[in-house]
């Protein structure tokens, strides 16, 4: 029975050509798609960022030393504990530390230790009231909550914006992992390519009945490749990593693009005391 290994070969490299190329099809889509998915992904931190500009701006035009002065000054549970000799005989630091067990809500600025001192100087006067601070006989102005309502309000827009900024930060981490394994499809798709493509090719063509042989000797690869069909073969193999190895060229570039945006969204962003140091 007469055997045609020419059809053998041909079909095996038509074959694996055609997967390849319906896998390339696949893959020129899929970077199309992650090229326009970096493009949003830089938009969105651009649009972070300037929300980020703008809520440091906000925060900045609150004054937290007033509130805390007006905290100390007004809360009740201090002027008892102040009155019943809590604080007589106490450190700097252990004043501080009562004070903030007894409101836990100040935003513990510079101005809470002098705040206390004076209210303390002010409550040990046996004329409270004529020679004692009388500001703190008149009713609270209603500045402080609106005040404090404006802060709290800042607060929920920074947790919200460094929830934002953490998952753009886990999107990129994602997004260049999915660039990673696409990279080693294409190398797979090399080597699937001199093994099912130009493997069998080079056998090519047989006589009728001729089997074909392998051989490993430099004779055999020199009269091979300085053929007309070693000289086809090679350029067809050039053409071939030349296409895919342009893709694994414009995967590292946008693999960089995501490192940078990973990298760019630093603690600076993330990190609920780096938009104020009273937010703790």
């Amino acid at each position: 029975m007469n055997q045609d290994w020419n059809s053998f070969f041909s079909t095996i490299s038509q074959s694996a050509s055609a997967m390849i190329a319906i896998i390339g099809a696949f893959i020129i889509s899929k970077l199309i798609g992650e090229n326009e998915k970096k493009e949003i992904l830089q938009g969105q931190i651009d649009d972070l960022k300037i929300i980020f500009d703008d809520v440091l701006l906000r925060i900045s035009h609150r004054d937290f030393h007033w509130l805390d002065k007006k905290e100390i000054d007004k809360n009740d549970d201090l002027e008892n504990s102040v009155k019943a000799g809590d604080f007589n005989r106490l450190s700097d630091d252990h004043k501080l530390k009562k004070l903030f067990e007894i409101i836990p809500n100040l935003y513990r600025t510079d101005a809470c230790l002098p705040a206390l001192k004076k209210l303390i100087i002010d409550l040990s006067s046996n004329n409270y009231g004529y020679n004692g601070d009388i500001s703190r006989m008149l009713k609270p102005s209603p500045r402080i909550n609106e005040e404090n309502d404006k802060v709290k309000n800042l607060k929920v827009e920074t947790y919200t914006l460094i929830n934002k900024f953490k998952k753009t930060k886990n999107d990129c981490k994602v997004a260049k992992k999915n660039m990673t394994q696409i990279k080693n499809i294409i190398y797979l798709l090399i080597v699937g390519f001199f093994i099912a493509v130009i493997y069998p090719l080079h056998f090519m063509p047989l006589s009728e009945n001729e089997k074909p042989i392998i051989e490993f000797s430099f004779n055999a690869f020199e009269n091979s490749v300085f053929s007309f069909k070693g000289i086809f073969i090679i350029i067809l193999s050039l053409v071939f990593v030349s296409i895919f190895g342009y893709f694994i060229y414009f995967i590292n570039q946008i693999e960089n693009s995501y490192d940078n945006f990973y990298n760019e969204l630093s603690d600076k962003y993330l990190k609920l005391e780096s938009y104020s140091p009273y937010f703790k």
